[in-house]
């Protein structure tokens, strides 16, 4: 018999419903003329800023420490600066890119030093997109932004942070498991 592979979790940034519809509309506008996109941003695939993805073998391990970490952490004023076309593999993937701010870099160290001791596996995250490799960002789609789309710099503040089960093959946020208000 098969050993199934474990699931994959994050730690993820969640943007306030305003800009999470504003970056759903950029999915719809990058998904146009696709029969069957891959990526469809939604209520079971949330936009997301990751801090953090791993193996773990009970996610619910994580709540104690993570809440511990959290209870001291401020709302983050974000900057969504631009958009990012960028070819990885045989996908282009479309971003909006958030201002990397030394209070959110912090925050996505702290968050991997977190969780560190509860990886079962590492996971690829941790080895190619992680502390001086952070890039924080949103996926808002595959196939390259439509050169007519506007695109305007956005300010947000940004106090929600959640452990979310990471759906496959896009590490989509699928499932929010437990959630945390930054006071």
């Amino acid at each position: 018999m098969r050993e199934t592979e474990p699931e994959k979790y994050g730690i993820v940034l969640l943007p306030p419903p305003d800009v999470q519809d504003w970056l759903q509309q950029l999915n719809i506008i990058v998904n146009a003329g696709m029969a069957h996109p891959p990526l469809v941003l939604g209520s079971n695939h949330l936009p997301h800023v990751s801090l953090a993805h791993l193996y773990v073998a009970d996610p619910f391990a994580l709540v104690e420490p993570l809440t511990r970490l959290l209870q001291s952490t401020h709302p983050l004023a974000v900057s969504l600066s631009l958009l990012s076309v960028d070819t990885i593999g045989q996908h282009t993937w479309s971003s909006v890119v958030i201002q990397d701010t030394p209070v959110l870099h912090q925050l996505h160290i702290d968050v991997m030093n977190t969780v560190l001791p509860f990886e079962t596996r590492p996971s690829r995250y941790r080895d190619s997109c992680s502390y001086d490799k952070f890039w924080p960002h949103v996926t808002v789609g595959v196939d390259s932004i439509p050169t007519d789309m506007e695109f305007s710099f956005r300010r947000v503040i940004i106090d929600w942070v959640a452990l979310a089960r990471m759906g496959r093959p896009y590490a989509t946020c699928d499932a929010i498991l437990r959630e945390w208000t930054l006071i």
